[in-house]
């Protein structure tokens, strides 16, 4: 029977550090170690955020352009269906994109 120690790990480096923040002897040379691990998994956090964010922006960005198509398509079909003899189909432009591109974004966080 397998068994998941992926929550034994974090739970050791948290004694192994807890233990060695309180020994004074191995405070000094410890908590340089500490402090870069902790900057780090800021860092990640920050960049897992951003990540996410862009990712999820894609994905709003696909909903809507499949929407929009639906909604064209449909608007087309029943033009098609309707009885109106020799009437030319117009299908409807899609909106231009104004959204500030993704380096404009990343400009405007900062």
């Amino acid at each position: 029977m397998p068994t998941d120690r992926s929550h034994k790990v974090p739970f050791l480096l948290g004694v192994a550090t807890g233990v060695a923040l309180t020994h004074p002897e191995l405070r000094k040379n410890v908590r340089p170690l500490v402090r870069w691990a902790v900057r780090e998994g800021v860092r990640l956090k920050a960049r897992i955020e951003q990540v996410v964010a862009s990712s999820a922006e894609e994905l709003e960005d696909l909903v809507a352009e499949a929407k929009a198509e639906g909604t064209v398509e449909s608007q087309a079909e029943r033009a098609a269906a309707s009885p109106r003899s020799g009437a030319e189909v117009v299908e409807p432009k899609a909106a231009p994109d104004v959204r500030p591109s993704r380096d404009e974004r990343a400009e405007m966080a900062l």
